[in-house]
């Protein structure tokens, strides 16, 4: 066994091009994306930003690109499809079920197939988003919230219905919504932004039983504190855990 710290450049070398097809003093242009997901070991960017033959920048906010099969790092604009060419909306997100690409824009959400090189298959208007954390994958489908409710994809559930009265009157500060594994729920928190736990509101929607609790986040780590909240993360139990400010993995659901 050879320690990760005594590779000579030899050894870095052999390893990169086994891993890539590549020399290492091979180069490829830098990209920044947005969002991504994997499908079937393809690694998927939307929003891009990349650098083209000539060095020129080029912000591509409606373009997806992908990867050859478990090489993460062979995007090319060869590879490469804009989304929604007509709205001009720029990719929110992107998630996967069962084996089909959806990309989440504000207004509209479209289905890729990965076996057409991402083609266009679906246009589902009105269920997009604009918060890039309002979209997570769950047993039944992709949930994408909005300021309208939150609905299940790609059968167009809209799982609010029961309580859209309520819904419709919150306070949107850049939400969150997540599924916790353990318990079968999706939880949705409609304000991140800066406020005392005991005011802050969660709801959760049992894929189970399909019904609707409401709960604050008075939880014991964080007990009459004002903070802010970030995005979800599954933990290693499967409970939903959220990130706050001045703390992390915090066990939440």
């Amino acid at each position: 066994i050879i320690d990760r710290g005594t590779f000579t450049e030899a050894q870095k070398n052999i390893i990169y091009q086994t891993k890539t097809d590549r020399a290492g003093s091979d180069r490829i242009n830098p990209v920044r994306w947005v969002c991504s997901n994997v499908i079937s070991g393809i690694s998927i960017i939307g929003n891009v930003k990349v650098k083209d033959n000539n060095g020129q920048i080029e912000i591509k906010r409606n373009k997806i690109m992908w990867s050859e099969p478990y090489k993460p790092d062979t995007f090319t604009l060869g590879k490469s499809r804009t989304i929604g060419r007509l709205d001009g909306d720029p990719i929110v997100a992107l998630e996967s079920f069962n084996g089909v690409l959806f990309v989440i824009k504000k207004n509209n959400v479209f289905t890729c197939d990965p076996a057409q090189n991402f083609r266009e298959v679906q246009n589902i208007p009105g269920v997009g988003t604009e918060w890039k954390n309002a979209v997570t994958l769950t047993p039944k489908g992709i949930a994408v919230a909005n300021k309208s409710g939150i609905f299940l994809l790609p059968e167009m559930v809209d799982i609010t219905l029961g309580i859209k009265d309520e819904f419709q009157k919150l306070t949107f500060s850049n939400p969150t919504l997540g599924f916790s594994p353990k318990k079968n729920d999706l939880v949705f928190i409609p304000n991140t932004g800066e406020l005392n736990s005991q005011s802050r509101e969660r709801y959760i929607f049992n894929i189970t039983n399909s019904g609707w609790t409401k709960e604050t986040m008075d939880d014991p780590e964080t007990a009459d504190q004002s903070s802010t909240i970030g995005n979800f993360i599954v933990g290693e139990t499967g409970f939903l855990e959220y990130l706050s400010e001045g703390t992390s993995g915090l066990r939440m659901h």
